[in-house]
C-alpha cells in the first residue's frame, strides 16, 4: 500500500542494531515455529492497508488481516511471547476516533478485517496457560501515524505499557 522504498527508508534506521531481526516473509506462508523459536517479544504490525481498496480486494484483506493474524496467533502459543497487536482507528468508524471504551463500527471491509483480528488476538489471551498477553494500541501514536512518520528509533517493551486484567470479570471493569 505505501511505496516499498518509503518502508525500506524507516527499516534502515534500525537494521544492524542489537536484538533487531527483519524477516521479508508472508505470514501466510512463513516457518512460524522457526521464526518464533527463541523469541521473547513480537510486534504484529502486519496487515493489509487502506479503505478503497478493501472494497475491490475483500479476499486480499480477509487473507491479509484476519487470516495471518490468526496463523501468528496458533504459532506464538507454544513459545507464549509477549504480543502486541497493532490495530487501526477504522474500527471506530466514520470518523475514525475513540479510545478503549468507544463503540466499534467500522464502516468498510478494511475495518471489519481488522477488528475481526482484534477479536481473535483478544480471545487468544483467555486460553489456560499458553496464551500471550495482548494490547490494543490502535491509539497511542493519534490520528495522522502514516508509514512516513514512524519513529527512526526502534520500538522496545519498555516503551509500551500495557494494561492486562488477569480475568475476564476484571477486564470487563477495567476501563
Amino acid at each position: 500500500y505505501y511505496p516499498r522504498a518509503l518502508k525500506e527508508s524507516n527499516l534502515a534506521n534500525n537494521t544492524g542494531r542489537s536484538g533487531f531481526r527483519f524477516v521479508e516473509a508472508r505470514i501466510q506462508d512463513a516457518d512460524l515455529d522457526a521464526l518464533l523459536d527463541g523469541t521473547t517479544h513480537v510486534f504484529h504490525l502486519a496487515a493489509q492497508a487502506g479503505l478503497v481498496r478493501s472494497w475491490k480486494e475483500f479476499e486480499s484483506y480477509m487473507t491479509c488481516n484476519v487470516l495471518a493474524t490468526q496463523r501468528l496467533l496458533d504459532a506464538a502459543v507454544p513459545s507464549r511471547p509477549h504480543l502486541l497487536h497493532i490495530s487501526t482507528s477504522s474500527v471506530y468508524g466514520r470518523f475514525a476516533t475513540g479510545d478503549e471504551i468507544s463503540p466499534l463500527a467500522p464502516i468498510s471491509p478494511y475495518g471489519i478485517t481488522k477488528l475481526a483480528a482484534e477479536h481473535l488476538a483478544t480471545e487468544l489471551a483467555w486460553l489456560p496457560k499458553g496464551a500471550p498477553r495482548i494490547g490494543q494500541a490502535s491509539q497511542v501514536t493519534g490520528a495522522k501515524l502514516k508509514a512516513d512518520i514512524l519513529t527512526p528509533r526502534p520500538l522496545t517493551w519498555d516503551d509500551v505499557k500495557i494494561v492486562a486484567a488477569e480475568t475476564e470479570e476484571e477486564a470487563a471493569t477495567t476501563k
